[in-house]
């Protein structure tokens, strides 16, 4: 039998201060609560063609590899907003900037309209400011509206944008000068391509007779993100990674880990609109597309040095009911290379909440699948600009 049992591993992540040298997550700070966590080594081989009397080739010679790392993370806040989750670091290494807001902004509406509110003389002017976060009327006209997503702001106006507009959803009215907001605190992920960092993963494998724990490292890694939303569960997040090529080691059991809060919110009574039409949506998935080169270096230890994102194809799909082409015509929008977007938001505990928006979506073809007898579309899209396709935003 295996004194390694399924359940009993352990996974740290951490950002790496110099690019390719070793974090050294801590269980104290760095661990994460994740599911079906993989290690891999890709060992690589140059073969060779020599004669010697026989028909069989000679042994291979080794090569370098890398190391690659996959794991789940079950889509959830902190438990505390404005504090940053434990899967930051993957999040960061897979392409996206995180900025932590800690303090609800709080005023009063100077104007409001269908999808816009104009806040109040002290906001931000800086321009797209609070694009991504969560803005909720909590006094005066529209005090019982639902959150909403602010997806655009101008500095030197104070009008925000917000997704899906005011008037859209049955009793919700438009905000006006009486409307108090509060714009929650919270954590925002975007995509970026300026700033990659690169993460140390340790992988321990903890042994059922007390005995040493055995470890997997990855250093200098970065890698993919796939999101994956479906009703009656909680959203999902696939981290691919690539890292240098290591062994692994027997080690002391580092002991206890600490962990932030480990439920996620299922995706159930929340609210999802395409653009501003109600969706009763059975699926979506968004891909990074990111695409990861360990670059060949002859002065590293196995002739392969850091890894890092040399390009994205951001890309995923939407499925839901079959709608009349008056309502969605995805062939029209397809020559018209139409952009949409979509908001997810769902979550009851502060801390908690989940907001998804995918923006600037062009469709790029569509088919059909079965759903509990009924036809659903399957509708694929890719990011229509630059740095776009998803915010993130757990309040």
């Amino acid at each position: 039998m295996s004194y390694y049992a399924e359940r009993n591993q352990l996974v740290l992540v951490k950002k790496e201060t110099t690019p390719g040298t070793d974090a050294a997550p801590t269980v104290g700070s760095n661990a994460l609560w994740a599911e079906a966590p993989d290690s891999t080594l890709n060992a690589e081989n140059f073969e060779t063609n020599e004669v010697g009397g026989t028909l069989d080739d000679p042994q291979g010679v080794p090569a370098g590899g890398t190391r690659s790392f996959t794991t789940v993370v079950n889509l959830k806040g902190s438990g505390t907003a404005g504090t940053a989750p434990d899967y930051t670091p993957l999040m960061e290494c897979a392409g996206f900037a995180p900025t932590a807001f800690a303090t609800d902004v709080t005023g009063t509406a100077t104007a409001g309209g269908a999808s816009t509110i104009t806040l109040a003389g002290g906001a931000s002017a800086v321009d797209n400011f609070y694009r991504g976060q969560i803005i909720q009327l909590t006094g005066g006209t529209g005090a019982a509206n639902g959150p909403r997503i602010i997806t655009g702001y101008v500095g030197s106006t104070k009008v925000a944008t917000v997704s899906p507009s005011w008037a859209s959803v049955t009793s919700n009215v438009v905000p006006d000068a009486t409307s108090a907001y509060a714009i929650r605190k919270g954590n925002l992920f975007k995509l970026q391509s300026t700033t990659l960092p690169l993460v140390t993963v340790y992988h321990y494998f903890h042994r059922n007779d007390g005995g040493n724990s055995k470890l997997a490292k990855l250093v200098g890694a970065c890698g993919n993100m796939r999101l994956s939303l479906a009703p009656n569960r909680s959203g999902q997040l696939t981290f691919e990674l690539q890292g240098g090529i290591s062994g692994r080691s027997d080690v002391t059991h580092p002991g206890a880990a600490t962990f932030l809060n480990k439920a996620a919110p299922g995706f159930l009574a929340g609210q999802v609109y395409f653009g501003n039409t109600k969706l009763p949506l059975n699926e979506l998935t968004f891909d990074t597309g990111n695409r990861v080169t360990v670059e060949p270096d002859p002065n590293a230890s196995y002739g392969r040095g850091l890894a890092g994102i040399t390009g994205r194809r951001v890309a995923g799909s939407f499925r839901f009911p079959m709608l009349l082409e008056s309502e969605l015509d995805v062939f029209t929008s397809w020559l018209n290379q139409t952009q949409y977007g979509l908001t997810a938001l769902y979550g009851s505990v502060a801390g908690n909440r989940v907001a998804v928006y995918i923006e600037k979506a062009v469709f790029s073809g569509v088919s059909q699948a079965a759903q509990d007898g009924f036809i659903h579309d399957t509708v694929p899209f890719r990011a229509g600009d630059v740095d776009s396709g998803l915010l993130l935003y757990l309040w």
